[in-house]
């Protein structure tokens, strides 16, 4: 397995957490009320756009040559850094 078709799987693994997470969260939220449901509802909808940029950036990796693949994964890392320190 080529190293970019390793990192497409990778990418494809992250996403489906971050979607089980985001399962988890619309559960939480429908249970809580007040301002902890307003937050809860929140970060749902932070994590529902990372998970589109996600996905969006999976597709431009498999369309990525050779050469502007690496370019790519290093946006998608910098996300991953980003995701990590904001939940």
């Amino acid at each position: 397995m080529s190293e970019k078709k390793a990192f497409e799987r990778k990418v494809e693994g992250q996403l489906e957490e971050w979607e089980a997470e985001l399962d988890k969260m619309k559960a939480k939220a429908k249970q809580s009320s007040g301002e902890a449901e307003i937050k809860s509802k929140e970060k749902a909808r932070d994590l529902e756009h990372r998970i589109e940029e996600g996905r969006r950036k999976l597709d431009a990796l498999k369309q990525a040559g050779a050469d502007g693949w690496q370019n790519v994964e290093k946006e998608i890392k910098s996300s991953w850094k980003d995701f990590k320190t904001n939940f």
